[in-house]
């Protein structure tokens, strides 16, 4: 063989010789019953999306005041807000077709025509613009 072929033979040799030195084995462990790792696949769960606005509606109540409306998808959320860029009451219902209530505030209704009421201001009806 020449000089030529055994140098790289050689070094391939040695890459493979020093390829074993230093592995380190790996051991592998059961933990289908550790708490621990039931607490890791519970949060590796997909968590569900946020709910998204159905229908948003601006009613114009019996005192005049305005109330904008954002219907959530899951037909038991509703956002209230009595001013445009205002803060939302996020208001909800025990089941679909039920009034949506939060702190004193309630909405009952979800189509053209509603009933707001409002804490010190007592229920009025209110219609889509």
């Amino acid at each position: 063989m020449t000089m030529k072929h055994s140098l790289p033979l050689a070094a391939m040799a040695a890459l493979l010789a020093l390829a074993g030195c230093g592995s380190e084995t790996s051991t592998t462990v059961d933990t289908a019953n550790d708490a621990e790792s039931a607490e890791l696949n519970a949060a590796n769960v997909a968590t569900p999306m946020p709910l998204m606005i159905k229908a948003q509606k601006i009613y114009r109540c019996k005192d005049n005041s305005v109330a904008y409306v954002d219907f959530m998808t899951d037909d038991m959320t509703a956002n209230l807000r009595t001013e445009k860029d205002g803060k939302a009451n996020v208001l909800k219902a025990a089941a679909a077709g039920e009034a949506f209530e939060a702190d004193g505030v309630k909405l009952a209704g979800n189509g053209e025509e509603v009933t707001i009421t409002l804490p010190g201001k007592g229920a009025q009806s209110c219609h889509t613009k």
